[in-house]
């Protein structure tokens, strides 16, 4: 086990982090893009009233952003919700899908590093 961290300590520099937070970044945004899910909800008000909510949900696998679209205007959804705002963020998926990512870019870039020290020191043996 101390061989392994030492191993990334050698191969994972800050160049290699900031690396990793980029395509951790990429890797978020691509999720967002990615996978969309649409559901409506009816909710009745005081007066009786049913209003449909469009809902839809962006991340993958965890989501991380909600969008709540009222129809019947604005005043139906400030009845209805309070302060609760139009796009909502789902900080558990947020965190959840940035974990996930993160380590999924670690990986790659690790992995990257590592071949193309092999491929270079390969390279060095044949040419001497």
């Amino acid at each position: 086990m101390k061989n392994i961290f030492r191993d990334i300590e050698d191969n994972f520099q800050a160049r290699e982090f900031v690396t990793a937070l980029v395509l951790t970044g990429l890797f978020l945004f691509l999720a967002f893009l990615g996978y969309t899910r649409f559901t409506t909800i009816d909710l009745v008000d005081k007066n009786g009233l049913t209003w449909t909510i469009h809902v839809s949900y962006y991340g993958f696998p965890f989501e991380m952003i909600r969008m709540l679209n009222p129809i019947g205007g604005e005043t139906a959804y400030g009845a209805l919700f309070a302060g609760a705002g139009l796009i909502q963020i789902l900080w558990s998926g947020l965190v959840l899908n940035f974990a996930l990512y993160f380590l999924l870019a670690f990986a790659i870039v690790y992995l990257s590093k590592k071949l193309r020290n092999l491929f270079s020191h390969v390279l060095t043996r044949r040419l001497y």
